[in-house]
């Protein structure tokens, strides 16, 4: 079905409340007139300022949602709206009145019943939630656990009134115009995304992705930029198959989300052009800086707001100074110590170290698709 709306989609805890807020004002400042946006943060723990501040970047044609990803029981007081479950808190962008019809230009009542949907989907979405636990297999890049690095695979069981939405990461800038994203063709399709080239000049994470997850260097997408074809993913019970195979393998990964993705969806995926996830690489080498990135992904440990001289920071410094956070985030950097930064290094040979293992473990999402397993979702 037509969709009137664009919706944009993010995860975030409040660790990446600055980051979140440059990434949306990036991309509201850049982005066509000629559409209406929506963006719902899937989110841990932001605070209220946190959600205020992000909000008050935001104007027409676009509005803002925040939706609690909690998984304990929901509260009954109506204060509590942001942050338990079945409720999320809907901002209207600056000047901008409450419309009359739904998200999909569909009438109120229709809007209603969607919502009901939604809650209902949640209610299974919060439980599967609960049920993906800190086992070394599900941290991400090795030395931490969140669950928000999930929350993408459950957006289309959980928001059923929409057939198509664009997901991204926190840690991004928009300098181009994210409607021109939306607007590619997915067909029969269940993600567009673009390959992950920030990884290729490391032998042994090229080892892991041939040789553990199965997927040739040069189709191995990053998850932090997708296109989603969510009526597709909802019809081959996507989510359903993402448990099913989290539970029965418990496949070891360097990046959880993303390694399933690429499994789950081989062979049904559109590769985007490369200025819709440019990222610097890990290493500093292999991979030459694009002329005109349409939007730029700090991915792993490439961040300029812990770092010098990365590519790309100029244009994550320009929007950083319009943040209401930008103290926080210079004083974040000048307060990244060396023992941080040991930790990062620390981190990255870990992870490299553990990507030259699993090439040659015996569990592994190749191995058990040669032996017959059902690993690709259609």
């Amino acid at each position: 079905m037509a969709q009137n709306v664009i919706p944009i989609f993010f995860t975030a805890d409040e660790r990446y409340a600055p980051w979140l807020d440059c990434a949306v004002r990036s991309m509201v400042e850049n982005a066509s007139a000629d559409y209406s946006y929506q963006i719902i943060v899937l989110h841990q723990d932001l605070t209220e300022e946190s959600r205020k501040k992000i909000a008050s970047g935001v104007r027409a044609p676009f509005s803002i949602r925040f939706v609690s990803m909690e998984v304990e029981t929901p509260a009954r007081d109506a204060s509590a709206a942001v942050s338990v479950p079945l409720r999320s808190a809907n901002i209207p962008s600056k000047g901008r009145d409450a419309t009359r019809r739904g998200l999909n230009g569909r009438p109120l009542d229709v809007q209603r019943h969607a919502a009901n949907e939604r809650n209902a989907a949640h209610l299974d979405s919060a439980e599967s939630l609960a049920g993906i636990v800190d086992r070394e297999e599900n941290r991400l890049r090795c030395d931490y656990f969140t669950l928000t690095i999930y929350y993408r695979l459950f957006i289309a069981d959980r928001f059923p009134e929409y057939d198509k939405g664009i997901y991204l990461d926190s840690d991004i800038v928009v300098p181009g115009d994210i409607s021109e994203l939306y607007q590619i063709e997915l067909g029969e399709n269940l993600i567009g995304a673009c390959t992950d080239r920030s990884i290729v000049s490391v032998p042994e994470l090229v080892d892991y992705v041939e040789n553990a997850v199965g997927t040739p260097i040069d189709r191995y997408i990053n998850s932090g930029i997708l296109l989603m074809n969510l009526k597709k993913m909802r019809q081959t019970d996507f989510c359903g198959h993402f448990l099913r195979l989290l539970h029965t393998f418990h496949f070891d990964c360097i990046a959880p989300d993303q390694d399933y993705i690429n499994a789950m969806c081989s062979g049904k995926i559109v590769y985007l052009d490369e200025t819709w996830d440019a990222m610097p690489p890990e290493g500093g080498a292999g991979v030459l800086e694009l002329e005109k990135p349409n939007l730029i992904h700090y991915n792993l440990f490439q961040k300029p707001w812990c770092y010098d001289n990365i590519p790309y920071e100029e244009y994550f410094w320009y929007y950083a100074k319009k943040s209401p956070f930008y103290p926080d985030i210079v004083q974040f950097k000048e307060n990244y110590s060396d023992e941080q930064k040991e930790s990062d290094r620390t981190c990255l040979r870990n992870l490299i170290q553990k990507g030259a293992r699993l090439a040659r473990e015996n569990k592994t999402f190749r191995k058990a698709f040669e032996n017959g397993g059902k690993i690709r979702v259609c």
